[in-house]
């Protein structure tokens, strides 16, 4: 048997990688569908959990966004225009059902039992838990990635997180450099 040198592997992996750069995207609706259902039937949960949601009522339901995009006041107009307890409770339940979504959606096994206690893991890490109690927005930047190709607008609200799954795609770092006009206006500030 002849072991590979590290050439060789090396040469491999960069193939792999070539290979999957090229493959095409298809938008799954299913995914986001069951993201923003499930989000909406996740509220009357989620609104009962001691969620502080510093960010949400300092920042976004204040409608302090002069350090997002341009674009990201219409993403979160929807929840803004609730009171902010309700807009919290629904971007929760967002977030909760968007990383069950995304984890069993990347969990390669076949088995339902896998993708579920993938998913029941990904809801009770401590990252997800610090996300809930803070307020972010990072699961509306999750669901434009589950979202890709429509949900490239909706991802680019925080461009620090979203930039290197977009770079996995020719394609996807293509439409994404639709919006960087855009985001070089709301980067020129920060120059100064």
């Amino acid at each position: 048997m002849l072991i590979a040198s590290p050439l060789q592997r090396i040469r491999a992996r960069i193939s792999t990688l070539l290979s999957e750069f090229n493959q095409p995207i298809h938008f799954d609706w299913k995914s986001l569908s069951a993201c923003l259902i499930g989000g909406i039937l996740l509220y009357p949960l989620v609104s009962r959990l001691p969620a502080l949601g510093w960010d949400w009522g300092v920042y976004f339901a204040q409608r302090r966004l002069d350090q997002y995009p341009p674009w990201s006041s219409y993403v979160l107009e929807p929840l803004i225009s609730f009171p902010w307890r309700v807009g919290l409770s629904f971007l929760n339940g967002l977030l909760l059902m968007t990383v069950a979504v995304a984890t069993s959606r990347e969990d390669k096994s076949d088995s339902i039992m896998s993708k579920l206690i993938a998913a029941f893991l990904a809801i009770v890490s401590p990252p997800t838990l610090i996300l809930l109690w803070q307020g972010n927005i990072d699961g509306l930047i999750l669901l434009g990635l589950v979202a890709i190709p429509i949900g490239i607008p909706l991802a680019l609200v925080k461009p620090h997180l979203s930039l290197w799954a977009l770079f996995a795609k020719k394609i996807l770092f293509a439409m994404g450099l639709v919006p960087i006009d855009s985001l070089s206006s709301y980067l020129g500030p920060m120059a100064d």
